[in-house]
Order: structure tokens, then C-alpha cells, then sequence
């Protein structure tokens, strides 16, 4: 969006110690590390668990990346049908109907 911030989010990684930082050009003659110094050491991570969701996170002004945790909330649905034999006893014109809520 033009912001100078690029994100990355990722729920890809197995759980377990990491270490990152930014190469500009898709090289390393222009790298970014710890604190956004030029060259510096690179960021220690840790995903919690497998596939915990990551944000990466590159300021290019500051040149300083961050990775944090993102929770993640799955969407919910609108509604849920417990279809089985008992929904003609509780209402239902049948069983197994899964429109009759």
C-alpha cells in the first residue's frame, strides 16, 4: 500500500528456534539484522508450536524487522445443525435433515 511496511504471515513453520533477517534485492550485498543495523546479527525466534501463526514485519525506514505471534481466530460459522435420528422427535419434519436447525 505504498506505507514503506511489508508484512509476511505464516502458519507454516514447525515448532522450534529460528534466527532471520532482511536481504533487500533478494541479496545480501544490502542486509538488515537485529535492531536494523546494516549487517548486524541476525533475530532469534521461536514458534511455539507447530504451525503457530508468525508476522513478519519490515519497516523500511527504520530498516527493522519484527516477528511476532498473531493469533489466529478461525471463522465461525452462522449456524450448526446436529443432524440425526433424534430431529424428528425434537420437532423436525425428519431425520437427518441438516436445514432444520
Amino acid at each position: 500500500d505504498g506505507n514503506g511496511i511489508y508484512e509476511f504471515v505464516t502458519a507454516g513453520l514447525p515448532a522450534g528456534n529460528y534466527e532471520a533477517k532482511v536481504a533487500i534485492g533478494e541479496s545480501w550485498s544490502e542486509n538488515y539484522g537485529a535492531g536494523g543495523v546494516p549487517g548486524g546479527p541476525n533475530i532469534p525466534f521461536t514458534v511455539a508450536t507447530d504451525c503457530a501463526r508468525l508476522r513478519f514485519s519490515y519497516n523500511a525506514t527504520t530498516h527493522i524487522l519484527t516477528i511476532t505471534p498473531e493469533a489466529f481466530t478461525p471463522p465461525q460459522p452462522g449456524a450448526v445443525t446436529v443432524a440425526g435420528s433424534l430431529q424428528s422427535e425434537i420437532g423436525c419434519a425428519g431425520d437427518w435433515d441438516a436445514g432444520c436447525a
